[in-house]
């Protein structure tokens, strides 16, 4: 039973008007689909709370961090309907942070084109960083002792505030202990919990506290939350008696672990050094899609804005989940590409010094233009294994379940396709057809990625944007692309076509592809 002065203490649900006049005034704005989700749950009553973290909530529902939602199991296979049809998709978490009854799932706003993140808890998980290694039988407590603020369900201050107490010990170090102890540099608890622990104890006493340890009986370390809370609230750096009270707490909650002390700490050291070491290698993976890894192509008439809307998107999905870009164009050559390029130009230069010799059609002058020809399909054979190769590592990146975006992608030879022809220079003519059938060899590995975005541009508004390429180029790229965008209602087998109109301004465009993209994720 709660106490009285408990009970009273339980709140409402407010009519929407009144949480976004209330919202205004305090310059709150939640996203637009995140308020659905949360209007849905008030509404069908779902038995779930924020557990921990309230005091960024602002910051969680403008969807700058994450929500933690401790669901009842009665009620989690509801909770998942609505979230279905509110279009928030599952995701894995990224590598090391697999934790038990723990799932993640994300979601988008098309108001404002960004992402929420949801940790949906099945049960109350909490322990040392990386490991997580106790089920505390707590969850009753909080669905018994709610609120509601800004129409989210948070537990009550004192209920908050003491499982804080346990996170926080069971958080502190051997490393944090001796700074607190020789008092150098900064406090062993991170700022961010001693505020969060002051800002929730300015909201209650612990009077109220001793209610709701009374409450949990002996599922909660009833003396050691005290004591911890008497002290950290007096000195923050009380280091010797942290390390006394976490030593209780481990011992008290010695039933509630999924493994034992020597396999949680062999957990911890293996995670760091996983961290450390991947970290040289590449960058941290994130959360992949349950579904499994895709790919998208970004393709476009000059002036379309592929670059600019490829750093966008990897921007936007990358928040969260593991995102790689592959760009196939021809701007990023390799060292050989290079050096073939420098080779054909010299040879040109050379070409023209014999022309102005000895004639257009001399001897000498044909062959230098067959070395120069040569010299040039040999550095387009040199980009298309560049290209293959970059291709190759995002199929490989995208079957361990990354998105990959392909800026520019090899289609026909206006469209950063294949480039070599035939030479009319007899000389050279068998060497031009054997790197042409090279050429062709190697594109015809390439697969079409899962969806091409087609960016439709005019070729005014492409010249207009490009004033320094070739008016007669662009033409013939925005028909190409004209071409393929009018080929969408056609890919029925093949890859996705979804034809963006890039005549728009840069705000509008990202905004189409955020929403195509959210529809095949």
């Amino acid at each position: 039973m709660r106490a009285p002065e408990l009970i009273d203490r339980v709140i409402t649900v407010s009519p929407i008007s009144e949480q976004r006049k209330a919202a205004e005034s305090d310059e709150f704005a939640c996203l637009p689909a995140l308020e659905n989700l949360l209007m849905d749950l008030l509404a069908q009553d779902i038995r779930y709370v924020h557990w921990k973290s309230n005091l960024r909530l602002d910051k969680s529902l403008q969807g700058r961090t994450d929500l933690d939602l401790l669901v009842a199991n009665e009620h989690k296979q509801l909770f998942l309907n609505i979230l279905a049809e509110r279009s928030i998709k599952q995701v894995n978490s990224a590598p090391g942070k697999e934790y038990p009854g723990i799932s993640n799932y994300l979601g988008f706003d098309p108001a404002s084109g960004r992402m929420f993140h949801l940790h949906v808890h099945d049960q109350l998980v909490l322990g040392e960083q990386f490991v997580k290694n106790y089920h505390l039988p707590v969850e009753n407590l909080f669905f018994e002792n709610v609120i509601v603020r800004k129409g989210v369900k948070i537990p009550l201050p004192e209920v908050e505030i003491c499982i804080l107490a346990l996170r926080a010990l069971l958080k502190y170090r051997d490393r944090d202990a001796f700074k607190d102890i020789l008092k150098i540099r900064s406090a062993g608890l991170p700022r961010d919990i001693l505020n969060e622990i002051r800002w929730l104890y300015d909201q209650t006493s612990m009077d109220r506290i001793d209610q709701i340890l009374a409450q949990a009986g002996d599922d909660l370390p009833v003396g050691v939350i005290r004591e911890f809370l008497g002290t950290v609230l007096h000195n923050s750096r009380a280091g010797w008696k942290f390390i006394q009270l976490r030593r209780e707490v481990r011992r008290a909650m010695r039933s509630y672990q999924y493994n034992s002390r020597w396999l949680a700490i062999r957990r911890y050291f293996q995670e760091t050094w996983r961290r450390r070491t991947a970290f040289r290698l590449e960058p941290p993976r994130k959360m992949t899609l349950a579904a499994g890894g895709m790919t998208i192509a970004l393709v476009g008439a000059d002036g379309s804005g592929k670059s600019t809307l490829t750093k966008e998107l990897k921007s936007w999905l990358g928040w969260k989940l593991d995102v790689v870009v592959y760009y196939l164009g021809s701007k990023q050559p390799s060292r050989t590409s290079r050096w073939l390029y420098q080779l054909f130009r010299l040879a040109r230069r050379n070409q023209r010094s014999l022309v102005s010799l000895f004639g257009e059609g001399s001897l000498p002058a044909q062959w230098s233009q067959g070395i120069a020809q040569a010299m040039l399909n040999s550095h387009h054979l040199s980009n298309a294994r560049d290209r293959l190769r970059r291709y190759r590592k995002g199929i490989r990146r995208k079957q361990s379940g990354s998105i990959v975006i392909f800026d520019r992608f090899p289609l026909s030879p206006i469209l950063d396709g294949a480039k070599i022809q035939d030479s009319t220079n007899e000389s050279f003519g068998t060497i031009s057809s054997y790197l042409a059938n090279k050429e062709q060899a190697i594109y015809a590995q390439f697969q079409p990625p899962d969806t091409f975005y087609v960016l439709e541009v005019s070729p005014k508004a492409s010249i207009h944007r490009k004033p320094d390429h070739s008016a007669d180029v662009i033409v013939q790229k925005c028909a190409a692309i004209h071409d393929l965008a009018n080929s969408a209602d056609k890919s029925i087998d093949g890859p996705r076509v979804i034809p963006i109109n890039a005549d728009l301004p840069l705000l509008d465009v990202t905004r189409q592809i955020k929403n195509e993209i959210w529809k095949s994720i």
